[in-house]
């Protein structure tokens, strides 16, 4: 399986790596350490993933990391990171 991230996945992980490692440095190793096996074996995700519970109908799974939810949808043979937000974030 062949993971690719979407323009918005990619700049939303950027942005909240970025916001990770400036507000704490040692969440910021704990997330890289969570999340380096699920991007780089994208077989590990099945593993982490559930539907999501707002919208169970859709072709979309979550997988939580340390209080971010990354937002995923498998396509055939790839899987594409769409979304990447904190929780917290969420009201």
């Amino acid at each position: 399986m062949r993971l690719l991230l979407t323009d918005p996945g990619r700049c939303q992980l950027c942005t909240a790596v970025e916001a990770i490692r400036t507000r704490c440095s040692d969440r910021s190793r704990r997330f890289r350490a969570m999340i380096e096996p699920l991007l780089m074996g994208p077989d590990e995700i099945d593993q982490q993933e559930t539907p999501l519970p707002e919208s169970a109908d859709l072709p979309f799974c979550e997988a939580c990391i340390d209080g971010d939810r990354l937002l995923f949808r498998t396509d055939g043979n790839t899987r594409w990171l769409a979304a990447v937000w904190n929780a917290r974030d969420i009201k």
